[in-house]
């Protein structure tokens, strides 16, 4: 098969799946430029070795595995903060990473939620937003995310535990958690009190 048909054959594969990928990478780097370069880089990867990609089961999976191993590697050479698209704000606070710390009727402004959650998200580390991402926005599986990431399911968990657990405080410091806190001081007084 000439190398003009393999590209071909690639972009075939591949075509179907870029709306979701960049979807995923945008929630990865929290804004559309350097999703963007991230699709890219995959897609300059994928060209570069058209038989590689004749050979995967699981497309999809084997796509968003190779999307996130090379987020990681962006992320450890040079780390940066961005701000998250705002599409991403109400699946964050649905997703149980803080759905117990403020419902959007209580929030004012989701301009300003939006800019402190892109910050927050930003903070944790790149292992743990992209679980949280996968996971909580995605809908993957605990097993799937382990299988798909070749990483242990006790890790996955882990991970998402950690992440959950750090966003929420993130959360709580930039006042978004005073109602929780003082419902359980509130609780707290009331044990006594049988």
């Amino acid at each position: 098969m000439s190398h003009n048909l393999k590209i071909k054959k690639v972009e075939s594969l591949v075509m179907p799946h870029l709306p979701y990928l960049h979807r995923v990478a945008r929630r990865f780097c929290n804004n559309r430029s350097d999703a963007d370069d991230l699709v890219h880089d995959l897609l300059v990867k994928l060209f570069e070795q058209p038989d590689l990609i004749e050979r995967v089961e699981y497309l999809k999976t084997w796509l968003v595995r190779c999307l996130y191993n090379l987020y990681i590697d962006g992320v450890r050479k040079n780390s940066k903060t961005v701000a998250m698209e705002p599409e991403t704000i109400q699946e964050i606070i649905e997703s149980g990473s803080s759905a117990q710390i403020k419902t959007l009727e209580e929030i004012k402004d989701l301009e300003q939620l939006n800019v402190v959650l892109g910050r927050l998200l930003s903070n944790l580390p790149a292992t743990q937003r992209a679980i949280v991402v996968l996971h909580d926005m995605e809908g993957y599986q605990l097993s799937e995310l382990a299988t798909q990431l070749d990483i242990p399911i006790g890790t996955v968990k882990s991970r998402l535990h950690r992440g959950r657990e750090r966003l929420k405080a993130l959360l709580i410091e930039a006042g978004y958690g005073k109602l929780e806190q003082e419902n359980d001081s509130n609780n707290n007084a009331n044990d006594g009190n049988l």
